[in-house]
């Protein structure tokens, strides 16, 4: 990325078409992992990630009340979404299980198989796995 501060305050429309464009120009349409999705740390995931101790961004204990909730968003590069599908082509992820995510998404997953795993529980609206 060349110009960070061109996506402040950007969409995540915006960011996406970014993202594709660029994509697109390194001849890697639907490649793997690195060329199928992108992390984005807004001032939303930002605040959650904010005084953060390492351990905390590792911990496996779901015991989490909302304010120590750490997560960023993906967004899911050229994703196919129709006027039924709930999936808005990125989800939220608790950075613990970012990785899984990474890795389902290298054997060519859709995103969306992951987002309607979200199920509220423990987590309202964040992708734990």
């Amino acid at each position: 990325m060349q110009d960070p501060a061109q996506f402040n305050g950007a969409s995540l429309e915006a960011i996406r078409a970014h993202f594709e464009a660029w994509v697109d120009a390194q001849g890697m349409h639907d490649g793997w992992t690195k060329w199928r999705m992108c992390i984005i740390i807004d001032e939303e995931s930002l605040q959650t990630l904010k005084g953060a101790p390492i351990e905390a961004l590792e911990d496996r204990s779901l015991d989490y009340s909302d304010e120590e909730l750490r997560c960023v968003k993906v967004l899911k590069a050229f994703p196919i979404v129709d006027q039924y599908d709930k999936f808005p082509g990125w989800l939220k992820c608790w950075t613990y299980t970012l990785f899984d995510l990474w890795s389902m998404m290298g054997d060519g997953d859709e995103m969306r198989m992951s987002f309607c795993r979200i199920d509220d529980v423990p987590l309202e609206g964040v992708y734990c796995g």
